[in-house]
């Protein structure tokens, strides 16, 4: 067993590797769907085409999306007709790009739970739970900017938890260390070395939010995190944590504009019909009988994911709060970890919370940290039934997790059949 364990840690990179390719083998099959028509949820790369084909100027027409995953397509269109193919071509490549990211997700998630002090069980868990939400795979299947946007999302906040964990005295950092950032309990001061990761988190909210405009509600958690890290240091260093600030915000338009450059190269026109946009969509979808997502969400979640798969989600939530509260003003790493994951979801959930318009994949970018969540919460759990000596408490800890996968897989296998033999 001892080997088994000490080769599997030596081999490590193939876990997530094989997630990854999990996923790809249940998203792939039947990408070619419908091809060479596109359909609605390929609107975006629709508009990538047309700028190809017939000269359209989507930067300059339409304002409902920022453009990070048109000049993506437009770009991969561009190689893929210098290569002799056409439009049908163009639109499964997009499609794949897609798959791609929403696959590299997945082995986001795993290093997160590896890089919070996760086992290479929990964090094994942690991608195999993403995997499940089907609408991960749905999505992977078409060229929008849903994958781009969790994908952004999900890098931004292990740049953060590389930030807040960080230990100089442990290698594997780009400076050769990384860690908790604590010493013997005590918070380790910034420097230049964790500064790198909270700045690349805040060039990373930039890119999310130019892959769609949501994603810049993440910043927040970034915001958020340095401020009540330099809460008692206000007044003696306002100089610095001003310089940080500022730093901080130019690189987070920097990300959106690397994206959608005319929000750098042509300010005034951008915005004036930016601001018309997102007053247009805050209302988007009113009836008389819509309700806000903060109450309505949690229906869609369940309709579209799965009850079961929905409960564990909420579970591990809630435990993760637990774990926090009665850990709060000890500094222990892992709690502030799950602390900084919370952060991330309350700040992602906040524009569907106050939206009447909130569709099963607006809440991907929630996903992948409920993943990481509820995998710990079943490890907790597993190790508590296994405290007890009763060979059948664990037993069924192990039975009830193996169902809501293999059921959730099942799911992911039958949206497979439907568009290969659609």
């Amino acid at each position: 067993m001892k080997n088994a364990s000490s080769v599997l840690q030596k081999y490590e990179f193939l876990l997530p590797l094989g997630l990854f390719l999990l996923f790809l083998a249940f998203t792939l099959p039947g990408i070619s769907w419908g091809a060479p028509s596109a359909w609605h949820p390929d609107e975006i790369v629709v508009r990538s085409i047309n700028a190809l084909t017939s000269g359209y100027q989507f930067s300059e027409t339409n304002f409902d999306y920022p453009d990070l995953p048109q000049y993506k397509m437009f770009y991969l269109g561009k190689i893929v007709f210098a290569l002799g193919y056409s439009v049908r071509e163009m639109l499964i490549a997009s499609r794949v790009l897609s798959a791609v990211l929403a696959g590299l997700t997945v082995v986001l998630t795993y290093v997160i739970a590896r890089r919070i002090g996760g086992s290479i069980a929990v964090a094994g868990l942690s991608g195999l739970l993403l995997i499940c939400v089907s609408e991960m795979s749905h999505n992977g299947r078409f060229a929008h900017n849903d994958t781009y946007l969790v994908f952004f999302t999900t890098l931004s906040v292990l740049c953060l938890l590389n930030y807040y964990t960080y230990d100089p005295q442990r290698k594997g950092d780009p400076s050769g260390s990384s860690g908790a950032s604590t010493f013997n309990g005590r918070v380790a001061p910034a420097t230049h070395q964790n500064k790198f990761w909270l700045y690349a988190s805040f060039l990373t909210v930039g890119m999310a939010a130019s892959s769609k405009y949501i994603g810049g509600s993440l910043v927040l958690a970034p915001l958020t995190v340095y401020l009540l890290e330099q809460r008692r240091h206000f007044r003696k260093n306002w100089l610095s944590i001003g310089e940080t600030l500022f730093i901080s915000a130019a690189l987070a338009f920097l990300g959106f504009a690397l994206g959608t450059p005319k929000a750098l190269t042509w300010m005034a026109f951008y915005f004036k019909r930016l601001f018309s946009t997102l007053q247009w969509q805050v209302n988007y979808g009113s009836q008389p009988d819509s309700v806000r997502g903060i109450l309505g969400q949690y229906g869609v979640m369940a309709n579209g994911l799965g009850l079961a798969l929905v409960l564990l989600f909420g579970v591990g939530a809630a435990w993760a709060v637990w774990q926090v509260s009665r850990r709060q003003g000890s500094r222990e790493p892992q709690a502030k970890s799950f602390g900084v994951l919370l952060l991330a979801i309350l700040a992602l959930d906040l524009p569907m919370m106050v939206s009447y318009n909130y569709q099963l994949r607006y809440f991907l970018t929630l996903m992948p940290f409920l993943s990481v969540l509820a995998a710990f919460f079943v490890a907790d759990l597993h190790a508590r039934a296994k405290a007890t000596g009763k060979s059948v408490y664990p037993l069924a800890v192990n039975l009830t997790v193996a169902g809501i996968v293999l059921y959730s897989l099942a799911r992911l296998l039958s949206l497979m059949l439907l568009v290969m033999n659609d």
